[in-house]
Parts: C-alpha cells; sequence; structure tokens
C-alpha cells in the first residue's frame, strides 16, 4: 500500500472510533436528561401532594399571655 492509502485508511477509522465515541456519549446525556425530568416531575407531584395534605403548613405561633 502506499502512503497515501494508508493515510486515507487511518483518516477513515479515526473518524468511525469518532463517530461511535459520540453516539455513545449521545445516548449516556440523552438518559441522563430523561432521569432529571422523571425526577422533577415526581418531585413537583410530591410538593403538590404535601400542599393537599397540608402535611409542611405550620401553625403561626399565639403571643404567650405571660410575657
Amino acid at each position: 500500500m502506499k502512503n497515501k492509502q494508508k493515510a486515507r485508511k487511518k483518516k477513515a477509522r479515526l473518524a468511525q472510533s469518532k463517530k461511535r465515541v459520540l453516539a455513545k456519549r449521545k445516548s449516556i446525556r440523552a438518559e441522563e436528561k430523561r432521569k432529571k425530568e422523571i425526577w422533577l416531575i415526581n418531585r413537583d407531584s410530591e410538593k403538590e401532594i404535601n400542599r393537599m395534605m397540608r402535611t409542611t403548613y405550620r401553625k403561626p405561633k399565639e403571643n404567650s399571655e405571660n410575657t
């Protein structure tokens, strides 16, 4: 093989490996994004449930007459 042909093949191999790495990275990011969206939805629904049940509501303190 001539040097030009070797260089072309090497360039093609590098491009292919780069493509694989980028595809893997893209899928990982998409999965993380999906997990975060699910977490946010669950968190919002939990907040709404707490509001409805008044579990996070705290009554104001009454002024004591002893002071």
